[in-house]
């Protein structure tokens, strides 16, 4: 078949194997980033997974071994990327950045099966960093991997207001900022689940507060344009059925429900500086 860019492309089921050809590098790029999450999302949605429009940030393990899982769900321009980043230059290591992808392995696929383990991953994707955030720490983030015409300089002589305001972004790879992708997680004693439902605010909040219906609040920020609805036809997971949209929410809310029973839900209005936030876990939230 040949794709909206030109691009060819063949798949051999029998062999596992996905053949792209063009002559142009870019086309090639955008093509094979496609293909790969067209093949990651079918192999979680042979789990039943739900995605929710969240970053996600991993933390160093301390001394006894366990670490934090620091889920951060908001709408557009809720500073998702930004403390993601900030913290990313903390040590801690980036799980997803705007599409956190969530199923139940070892058990049924219904989070009342109590073998059932949650696992979370961010979709395979580039990362776009706004000028904003590029701005105030491009002299600690390594070269973008993609400028997409925006020069330090330019953006410098910006207002502060017109910056936020602004849509344009830099790119990077996981790989460019050290990461590995994708990074599967599985919530275990090992790992403890935070969530915080943000928004960005030149008033802060000194601490976080509790969210007052969790799954209710949660179910704002699913994503569900990714899903493969009906009369979807999968192309790399023949045995996959496409769910319904009755199906897709049961299953979302039992997952998000697994959640929320794993985590605290909290709600914070930040302006892009984490340390209240860990200052607040550290007392043992």
């Amino acid at each position: 078949m040949v794709d909206e860019f030109g691009v060819w492309s063949r798949l051999d089921h029998e062999r596992r194997v996905l053949m792209i050809r063009t002559e142009n590098q870019f086309d090639l790029q955008v093509s094979l980033r496609k293909r790969l999450r067209e093949v990651f999302l079918e192999a979680c949605e042979l789990h039943s997974h739900a995605m929710l429009h969240a970053s996600a940030v991993l933390s160093p393990s301390d001394r006894r071994g366990s670490r934090t899982l620091l889920v951060v769900a908001g709408e557009e321009r809720a500073g998702k990327t930004e403390l993601a980043v900030q913290l990313l230059l903390r040590g801690w290591q980036l799980v997803s950045n705007d599409h956190l992808i969530a199923y139940l392995v070892d058990g049924s696929t219904r989070s009342g099966d109590p073998a059932a383990r949650l696992v979370v991953v961010g979709m395979p994707a580039v990362i776009s960093v706004r000028v904003d955030t590029w701005a105030r720490l491009a002299d600690r983030l390594p070269e973008p991997i993609d400028r997409q015409g925006v020069t330090l300089d330019e953006v410098t002589t910006l207002t502060e207001g017109q910056r936020r305001d602004s849509d344009a972004a830099v790119l990077y790879s996981y790989r460019r900022l050290g990461q590995t992708s994708p990074r599967f997680v599985t919530l275990n004693d090992n790992v403890r689940p935070v969530i915080v439902l943000a928004r960005h605010s030149d008033h802060p909040d000194h601490v976080p507060t509790a969210a007052s219906d969790p799954v209710a609040t949660l179910r704002t920020h699913l994503r569900t344009d990714w899903h493969a609805g009906v009369g979807f036809t999968p192309r790399y997971a023949p045995d996959l059925t496409a769910r319904s949209a009755a199906e897709l929410a049961t299953d979302a809310a039992a997952l998000l429900t697994a959640l929320a029973c794993q985590a605290p839900v909290l709600t914070w209005a930040h302006d892009g500086d984490p340390s209240p936030l860990l200052a607040y876990l550290a007392g043992g939230a």
